[in-house]
């Protein structure tokens, strides 16, 4: 599967409560009054699906079914509505558009970046109904979404095959500036732009540097851009001075390569680089023989130097919703099983690398996805190779057993996770 392929994403949404019309079977869509909902944004099945994370994976207690209601949106959803207080999964419930890549909640609407149609679609999240569309230039492919903590009503969207980032007005949902990411200058690249994250008045951009003609990765790189001027102020080498770099022979490891996320601690004065690195030949080249190079890299927020890093191993992928920010625990998805570790006190692996082996190891897969529900102690998965979402109880104590509670399966490439309370 190319990399272009696996950008895309699979969702899941719902509620809207309405007086019930009277409605041909086919647009009625019965669901609970959900408070806590979990968004599945299917890639390759281009459809939204929804599950209701109380009871997922679990036994309704007797005597507690809240009433249903009808949903009327004007749509035509899928036969396929299972009981969501059994733990079952609404499929299908909203097509979306070509290849999507990202769901994400800004205040009541849901953003999905639909990287094949170069567009980012805006949908009420009660209702479902479009309500407005970003349209971004032809052939970005546009990747990852981020809205600005610190100024309501901007975000910013990388250009994954142009090396742009754009700045959002969400109010109007234009574009109010174009920022190239690349130089021609002789000095760190900025291709391939994915992850975004904001901290101290500057936004970070990792820079994956994917090379599409030698089909590998080039040297990682964080881009750094003054978010009042939206000038680039610092291009940051991520990778280690003794690595090998590309095409030399037979290099084993990629430290600091193909960045992929970055998570924000506003607090601490840093983000943390997740380097997916080489993804073994499959997606690394030839040349890398390793599908173990996965690296945590510690940056400070307001003097950009690198503070520390951790060879946690495997093909991670980071999400700020797979944050555990009372236990100090981030918890990565990826390839080879969910990775996690402790960012306080200090910096070191829980299970990954050089700790217990990654929960979910003993299967091959991808695994693009991952939301931390910590009001029931639930961990919620997708499986992109199985059309699955895996449900994990986390313990009390981690050194004890998780214990998988349920599989649901969902349409086509479960590729991003959105997790919506009120």
């Amino acid at each position: 599967m190319n990399r272009e392929i696996l950008i895309v994403l699979t969702i899941i949404l719902i509620s809207c409560r309405i007086e019930p019309p009277d409605l041909p079977e086919e647009n009625r869509l019965y669901v609970p009054d959900l408070k806590r909902e979990i968004f599945v944004l299917n890639s390759l099945g281009e459809s939204l699906s929804v599950i209701n994370p109380e009871y997922a994976g679990e036994n309704l207690p007797s005597g507690e079914l809240p009433p249903f209601e009808y949903t009327d949106n004007g749509l035509t959803f899928s036969t396929e509505i299972k009981d969501l207080y059994n733990g079952e999964t609404g499929n299908g419930i909203v097509a979306v558009g070509q290849w999507p890549n990202q769901i994400i909640g800004i205040g009541n609407s849901l953003y999905i970046v639909e990287s094949g149609g170069n567009t980012i679609s805006v949908r009420d999240e009660s209702t479902f109904r479009i309500t407005g569309t970003i349209d971004l230039p032809s052939g970005c492919n546009p990747y990852y979404l981020y809205p600005d903590p610190d100024n309501t009503g901007t975000a910013y969207v990388s250009g994954f095959l142009n090396n742009t980032l754009y700045v959002l007005n969400l109010a109007d949902n234009t574009i109010t500036a174009e920022i190239s990411l690349n130089t021609d200058s002789g000095t760190v690249p900025g291709r391939g732009p994915e992850g975004i994250a904001c901290a101290d008045g500057y936004i970070f951009v990792a820079c994956t540097n994917w090379n599409t003609d030698l089909y590998g990765y080039k040297q990682g790189a964080v881009i750094v851009i003054d978010s009042e001027t939206n000038e680039v102020v610092s291009r940051i080498n991520i990778e280690t001075d003794e690595i090998n770099r590309l095409f030399e022979e037979d290099p084993d490891f990629c430290w600091g390569c193909n960045p992929q996320s970055i998570l924000p601690f506003p607090e601490l004065h840093e983000i943390h680089i997740i380097c997916t690195g080489t993804m073994g030949t499959e997606l690394g080249g030839e040349n890398y023989k390793s599908s173990d190079d996965g690296e945590i890299i510690v940056m400070d927020t307001q003097d950009f130097f690198i503070k520390t890093r951790l060879q946690i191993g495997g093909s991670p992928l980071g999400s700020v919703q797979g944050i555990d920010f009372d236990k100090h625990i981030v918890y990565l998805s990826g390839t080879d099983g969910i990775r996690a570790y402790s960012y306080s006190p200090s910096l070191s692996i829980i299970f990954g690398q050089g700790g217990e082996s990654p929960l979910l190891s003993e299967e091959s897969g991808y695994y693009p996805a991952i939301v931390l529900d910590s009001v029931n102690n639930k961990i919620f998965i997708s499986s992109f190779n199985s059309d699955t979402i895996r449900i994990l109880r986390v313990p009390e104590v981690l050194t004890d057993p998780f214990i998988e509670l349920k599989t649901l399966s969902v349409p086509d490439g479960p590729i991003s996770l959105y997790l919506s309370e009120e």
